[in-house]
């Protein structure tokens, strides 16, 4: 009977320290969920930065053009001294050529940075995977120990139930 008593406190010991084991799993699970979906919400703002960036590229490419096809529209007439108007349109070219720079500059930015965030988004993107992979991994084990502590719990009223008797 002592033996039995014995044996029933070392298996009710082991379902407690199963349980515990459980609900620490249960809260390490929870706060994976939560760093997950945090990182998937921040995934799609990026997506949508990104996006956004790259239509603002597109339409600043867009009016490059125009003012490129401008300007060689206006190279083609040339620059006399002698009216106000052509010195007009040499001024024009100048600052047609200083618009182009800083676009072309702005533009150059505008790729490094969506590269620079395109990265972040694929390192983001593997951070997710590894945080999936853990968290399937802790449901898992969550599992196994669950009907591991329920069958220790099965098995202890049929041990009292055999002493009882």
């Amino acid at each position: 009977m002592k033996k039995l008593n014995g044996e029933l406190k070392k298996l009710q010991g082991f379902q407690q320290q199963s349980e515990l084991e459980v609900q620490a799993f249960d809260k390490k699970l929870e706060d994976m969920s939560n760093q997950v979906l945090q990182w998937q919400k921040q995934h799609q703002c990026d997506l949508k930065m990104l996006a956004a960036k790259e239509e603002q590229l597109r339409a600043f490419q867009e009016e490059m053009c125009a003012l490129k096809e401008n300007l060689l529209a206006d190279e083609k007439e040339p620059c006399l001294p002698q009216r106000s108007a052509p010195k007009d349109n040499c001024r024009m070219h100048r600052e047609n050529d200083q618009i182009m720079s800083n676009m072309e500059q702005w533009a150059k930015e505008q790729k490094i940075a969506n590269e620079k965030l395109g990265n972040k988004l694929r390192e983001q993107v593997k951070y997710i995977a590894k945080l999936t992979g853990e968290k399937e991994s802790s449901v898992l084990f969550y599992t196994r120990t669950k009907k591991h502590s329920h069958s220790h719990v099965i098995d202890t009223p049929s041990v009292l139930g055999q002493c009882i008797c």
